[in-house]
């Protein structure tokens, strides 16, 4: 039974350090963040799940993944700040697990509604940088019945380098867009200087004919 035990808990190991090689494995956020979720999934034992990035200014959120045949659709949304599960758990930055969400007021039943999609449970966690909720991940309608706790301790502690993954992916894309920016306004500037030298070698020029032209 021990024995059991163990080789289901190294299982378990091996799945969240699978994971965490993937985090870090490339600055390609939708790539990276795509197979991340994927592999949730499969470790939780989950029928879907979907990861949601929020707005630094306006608190709002988007899908950024959403798995599975209704995904699509699903990412079509948009959330104010505060709605839904995945709202309420960006605020308060608290985990949740709820095994019943038919009972909870506060899931967006709209979404279920429109993708054709029904969801029974949720695991659902923020991801945090520094002082900030980056994202929210959700681990959606467990295949085993439910979701335990030590699931979600489990989740909990990968959201950290979930939420540098992004993060870092973010930066890395906000600089290449600066230099993308300076380099256009380098170039503009240099078209500008070659147009003022053109003119002035112009103006040179005609000056120069003018003086050796003798008036009639």
């Amino acid at each position: 039974m021990k024995d059991s035990q163990g080789r289901v808990k190294f299982s378990q190991i091996q799945g969240i350090l699978s994971i965490g090689q993937v985090l870090v494995s490339s600055l390609d956020v939708n790539e990276v963040m795509h197979v991340t979720m994927q592999q949730m999934r499969d470790q939780f034992k989950a029928e879907t799940s979907s990861l949601l990035l929020v707005d630094d200014k306006t608190g709002d959120m988007e899908f950024m993944v959403a798995l599975g045949d209704a995904g699509k659709v699903v990412r079509q949304f948009k959330l104010k700040k505060g709605e839904g599960l995945a709202g309420a758990v960006a605020e308060t930055r608290s985990p949740m697990i709820i095994n019943d969400v038919t009972n909870d007021n506060r899931h967006h039943k709209l979404v279920d509604k429109v993708s054709q999609f029904k969801t029974d449970s949720m695991m659902v966690a923020p991801l945090v940088y520094g002082d900030k909720v980056v994202a929210v991940i959700e681990v959606i309608n467990s295949l085993t019945g439910r979701f335990e706790k030590w699931q979600m301790d489990q989740l909990m502690m990968l959201a950290p380098f979930a939420a540098i993954a992004i993060e870092n992916a973010q930066f890395s894309s906000n600089l290449e867009q600066m230099v993308a920016d300076r380099t256009h306004e380098l170039e503009k500037a240099n078209k500008r200087l070659r147009e003022i030298d053109s003119a002035k070698s112009e103006f040179l020029s005609n000056t120069a004919h003018e003086l050796k032209t003798p008036l009639s």
